[in-house]
């Protein structure tokens, strides 16, 4: 049966190992503390969208490269799948008009090979004021002919006010037959953000990159190996 609203509690594991379906609406959360693992494929049912996985944290804790105590983790295997949603991971707590909740970022994302399709936005990252240990790695975000959104802009990953987070050879394609090019999304949509993007591919896209508020306190960004074909 369609699952309701998941919250994964503080010192609990909750892992989607065969295929998930999510009511319109309804989300996934990831209290500070708790983990969430996914290696089947999490999706919206009857045929509508649903919000999406909220991964909480705390601002006032740093990325440990051994202790991930006091924030939300989520990790994505080859075999894990997110579609249909809203956004499909936000690395914040959000409020009742989906806007980031202070003192809510840090939760931590590792995804390797992971599928991120059809969804409005993929990846949306809060606030976190400390050196961001996440890894998206050779992640593909795809929206293809099945997209069930509305008109919104599509962003595969979007970044508020975050530093140094690594991407390293994630693939960005629309996929569709058709599509006009004010609706073609955005592959990294950066707002005061600092990242470094390794050997990835943007392809037709109605931006590969865009990057606003760039400062050294915020570690700037770096785009290296890339490709754009097609973008406009």
């Amino acid at each position: 049966m369609p699952s309701g609203n998941i919250i994964v509690q503080d010192g609990e594991e909750f892992e989607v190992d065969s295929p998930l379906e999510m009511l319109p609406g309804t989300s996934i959360t990831v209290e500070a503390g708790g983990t969430l693992l996914i290696s089947s494929t999490i999706t919206g049912a009857c045929g509508q969208m649903w919000q999406g996985i909220i991964v909480e944290g705390n601002t006032g804790l740093t990325h440990s490269a051994t202790d991930l105590e006091g924030q939300g983790y989520v990790r994505g295997f080859s075999t894990g799948k997110i579609e249909h949603a809203r956004c499909a991971i936000s690395v914040h707590g959000m409020d009742t008009n989906g806007e980031p909740v202070p003192g809510t970022g840090g939760g931590y994302v590792k995804l390797s090979l992971t599928t991120l399709e059809n969804n409005t936005t993929g990846v949306r990252y809060g606030p976190f004021q400390h050196a961001n240990k996440s890894h998206l790695l050779a992640v593909n975000f795809t929206t293809t002919d099945n997209y069930r959104g509305s008109d919104e802009q599509i962003k595969y990953l979007d970044l508020i006010d975050v530093i140094r987070l690594n991407v390293d050879a994630c693939k960005f394609k629309d996929l569709r037959s058709t599509c006009t090019i004010a609706k073609l999304p955005i592959g990294i949509d950066a707002k005061s953000a600092g990242f470094k993007a390794t050997s990835c591919e943007f392809d037709n896209l109605r931006i590969g990159v865009k990057a606003e508020g760039v400062g050294p306190s915020k570690g700037s960004f770096a785009v290296s190996s890339g490709e754009f074909p097609s973008c406009i």
